[in-house]
């Protein structure tokens, strides 16, 4: 990304001395357009990586991110830089069936109460409820990641059970209409933000941006919590 330009990388493929005594580890490049399959700059990027790397004889090369590792075994050379990907997460423009999300962001549960119709929840009222309602408080909120346009649109699952969230998206909570779950699924005390009815790619998409952008501004309160394996 801090590369060379065109002319800088002809300059230095006529003027070989002046990598004397330097120890190159590899040539590197990155995908422009690596998330959309279908895009020709692929094509061209990776013929104009290749004329550049012949160059380098014996020289190790990576030009894949996550995107580019999927785009064939071309675009692999000795090194690939799968990053966004190895949480399970799409990083092409449609989603792979084998992909599977291998992290979770949840939340607790910090009240649920009865609310009549017509009253309203969040700042500013801005939701209506038009039946009785049982209303669940979750703890997150726009200072913790959880981004206030998801207001409405976002839901949540409690208990393996998909219930909306209402009204605006606070500094510290959220508000969720529970009232279509059962007791067994209220019996949990966290609720899973991202689930698979609601993957992360949705969550991006309802608020305008990219699942990069979400898992990288998620706030410092949050607790991480890594499970190994074998």
């Amino acid at each position: 990304r801090l590369g060379l330009d065109g002319d800088q990388a002809d300059w230095l493929i006529q003027n070989r001395g002046a990598l004397d005594g330097l120890d190159i580890a590899y040539v590197m490049s990155h995908l422009v357009s690596g998330e959309a399959v279908d895009d020709p700059a692929n094509a061209r990027q990776l013929a104009s990586f290749n004329e550049l790397r012949s160059w380098f004889s014996g020289v190790p090369a990576s030009l894949a991110n996550s995107a580019g590792c999927l785009l064939g075994k071309d675009y692999h050379f000795q090194m690939t830089r799968p990053g966004i990907a190895l949480y399970g997460v799409h990083p092409l423009e449609t989603r792979i069936p084998d992909l599977r999300a291998v992290f979770d962001w949840q939340a607790r549960i910090l009240q649920i109460r009865q609310a009549a119709a017509g009253d309203r929840v969040g700042y500013g009222g801005t939701f209506e409820l038009q039946r009785q309602s049982r209303i669940a408080t979750i703890g997150v909120g726009y200072a913790d990641g959880y981004r206030r346009q998801l207001g409405g649109k976002a839901t949540v699952s409690i208990g393996g059970k998909t219930a909306p969230v209402i009204g605006r998206v606070s500094m510290d909570s959220i508000t969720v209409d529970v009232t279509d779950l059962d007791q067994n699924s209220l019996r949990v005390d966290q609720a899973a933000l991202i689930h698979d009815d609601y993957p992360i790619e949705a969550m991006a998409a309802d608020i305008g941006t990219i699942s990069y952008e979400i898992m990288t501004t998620l706030g410092r309160r949050a607790d991480w919590h890594y499970h190994g394996g074998q």
